[in-house]
């Protein structure tokens, strides 16, 4: 039996032989290295037409299982709002040896964030607002990580760590030298103004998508966000500083955001977040920028070796360039707000890189 068929097969087991007359179609998008995504179209008994998504992991070790159950998890708890409703998951090894899920179609577009206009990025706001807002003590028991502030600073602290030594040495001198200010910087924020400014507010972790990126927001009447396998609790801010650092996001946009976000959180804890944001910003483009460095040194080491690598198939001056268009807007943010960033407006003086 082919994929093709295994994913029919699977499909109509979800939607089930009494509402299902045929499978009209099985369609792959385009799927990452550790997926595999189809959409699959039916008809039912009723005569209409209507669509699921199933997605097939390519590895079944036990980090992958762990983390489709993460997902699964929170999906089943979100229940359709700002995500696509969970249908099913499979661990069984009937249809796949890995593991599998369906989750209802949403026919939508991607767009690219950095373009949204304000009133996408208002819209933006109140869907990732909305999942902010929902009580965290429903989600008591779902493997979504560090539940206090202190385990998700340490977190981010560690994974900062362990980002450096994949990274190929020697870096380009100019790179080199950025990441080696960027890093203590902040390792600083983490440490003192963030951990101040968190245990000040008194708030409690709540859900986090974790990657609101371009193609994880689908734009439909209103936006959903798909791909929650890094959704974890931790600081609302963390989210937010993600979406406006990743995109470079304009004053304009970020007000638009914010203006959305306002209305489904209808929190004065919203301005405590803002200003945490703002903190988090430059953590939060450190560590990118050391990810993508991470696959820069693959993307090298293959290409040595002279082999494909599937996690980083792009050539490396794209990989380079991610990381140095990071280490640029941490550039900016030093020069606009140097009060956020403490000493850094002095160590990082100018842009210094091209393109």
């Amino acid at each position: 039996m082919n994929v093709e068929e295994r994913v029919r097969g699977y499909a109509g087991e979800v939607v089930g032989a009494g509402r299902l007359a045929a499978i009209t179609s099985v369609a792959a998008f385009g799927g990452g290295d550790r997926h595999r995504v189809f959409k699959v179209t039916y008809a039912d008994n009723a005569g209409d037409v209507a669509a699921v998504v199933v997605r097939v992991s390519t590895r079944s070790d036990a980090a992958e299982r762990e983390q489709v159950d993460r997902e699964a998890a929170v999906l089943s708890a979100l229940a359709g709002q700002a995500a696509p409703r969970l249908l099913d998951v499979s661990r069984d090894g009937r249809w796949f040896s890995a593991p599998v899920m369906c989750t209802e179609f949403i026919d939508g577009d991607h767009r690219e964030i950095a373009a949204a206009s304000a009133p996408d990025l208002e819209a933006l706001g109140a869907v990732v607002g909305s999942v902010h807002a929902r009580p965290a003590d429903g989600l008591a028991g779902l493997p979504l990580g560090p539940g206090a502030p202190a385990d998700h600073l340490d977190q981010w602290a560690g994974l900062i760590d362990g980002y450096q030594p994949r990274i190929r040495r020697p870096l380009p001198p100019e790179v080199e030298s950025d990441v080696g200010r960027a890093v203590p910087e902040a390792h600083r924020l983490l440490a003192g103004p963030l951990r101040d400014a968190w245990s000040a507010a008194g708030e409690r972790p709540v859900l986090l998508h974790g990657d609101v990126a371009s193609g994880n927001v689908l734009w439909a009447q209103r936006p959903v966000l798909i791909d929650w396998e890094y959704a974890r609790l931790g600081d609302p801010a963390d989210d937010v500083a993600y979406i406006f650092g990743q995109h470079g996001l304009s004053a304009r946009q970020r007000e638009g955001f914010w203006a959305g976000y306002r209305c489904s959180m209808r929190s004065p804890a919203v301005d405590r977040i803002a200003a945490r944001a703002r903190l988090w910003e430059p953590v939060i483009l450190v560590g990118s920028a050391l990810w993508w460095l991470g696959r820069w040194s693959d993307r090298v080491a293959a290409d040595d070796a002279g082999r494909a690598d599937p996690a980083a198939p792009k050539p490396q001056r794209y990989y380079l360039e991610q990381a140095v268009r990071r280490l640029k807007r941490l550039t900016a943010m030093a020069v606009r707000a140097p009060g956020v960033l403490g000493s850094v407006h002095a160590k990082f003086p100018a842009a210094q890189h091209a393109g």
